[in-house]
C-alpha cells in the first residue's frame, strides 16, 4: 500500500452562494467605526476539479464566517455620500461536511467503502471598500465589496469495505469575493 501519495492534477472548489447578513457598526470617531459582520449560514457545494471533475459535486458544507472590521469612512459625517475602507479579521469554522458523490467513494474506497469529511476553522484577514448614501437622516443605502483569503485543511477520512483505513488531507485555498448591499438605519 502506497502511503503518503500525492494524486497529480486533483483539485476542488466551492461554489458561489447568495445569502441575507447582519451588519453593525459602532462609530469611535466622525471617520473611524468598528463593523460586525454576520451572514446567515449559507450551505456550498465542494466541485472536483482536474482529474476529479468528472464526478461533479463531491460534497457539501456550512461555512460560518462572521468578522470584524475596522472602516474608515471620507468625508464629513454630515456628507450623504460617504465611501470607506475597512481592513479587519474573519474567523471561519465549517459545520455538516459531507461527502455526497457516492461514485466517488466507490471509485475511491471500493464498493462498500465509506468516507467522512472535515474543514478545519482559520483566521483570516479581510479587506473591505464600499460606500453608504443617506437618504434621510436616519436611513440610508450602500454598497461594499469585501475579500477574505481563506484557507482550509480538508481530511478525508475513509474506511475499505475490508476494513482498511485511508486518511486523505489536502490544502484549500478559497477567495471569495462578497458583494454586500444594504439598508441601514442610523441611531
Amino acid at each position: 500500500m502506497t502511503v503518503n501519495q500525492q494524486l497529480p492534477g486533483t483539485g476542488a472548489h466551492a461554489t458561489s452562494t447568495d445569502t441575507m447578513g447582519i451588519t453593525t457598526e459602532y462609530y469611535v470617531t466622525d471617520h473611524f467605526g468598528v463593523a460586525t459582520l454576520i451572514g446567515l449560514p449559507l450551505t456550498v457545494d465542494l466541485v472536483g476539479d482536474g482529474t476529479l471533475a468528472k464526478y461533479g459535486t463531491l460534497g457539501s458544507t456550512r461555512p460560518m464566517p462572521p468578522a470584524i472590521v475596522l472602516r474608515y469612512h471620507l468625508f464629513e459625517a454630515q456628507s450623504k455620500f460617504r465611501p470607506f475602507v475597512g481592513l479587519g479579521v474573519n474567523y471561519t469554522w465549517f459545520t455538516q461536511v459531507r461527502t455526497t458523490n457516492s461514485q466517488f467513494v466507490t471509485d475511491n474506497l471500493g464498493p462498500g467503502g465509506s468516507a467522512h469529511a472535515s474543514l478545519s476553522s482559520s483566521w483570516n484577514p479581510v479587506f473591505e471598500i464600499g460606500a453608504n448614501y443617506a437618504v434621510t437622516k436616519n436611513w440610508s443605502v450602500g454598497a461594499a465589496v469585501g475579500y477574505v483569503p481563506l484557507k482550509t485543511h480538508l481530511t478525508l477520512d475513509g474506511t475499505t469495505a475490508n476494513g482498511t483505513h485511508v486518511v486523505s488531507r489536502s490544502t484549500i485555498r478559497i477567495n471569495p469575493v462578497n458583494v454586500f448591499l444594504n439598508v441601514a438605519y442610523t441611531f
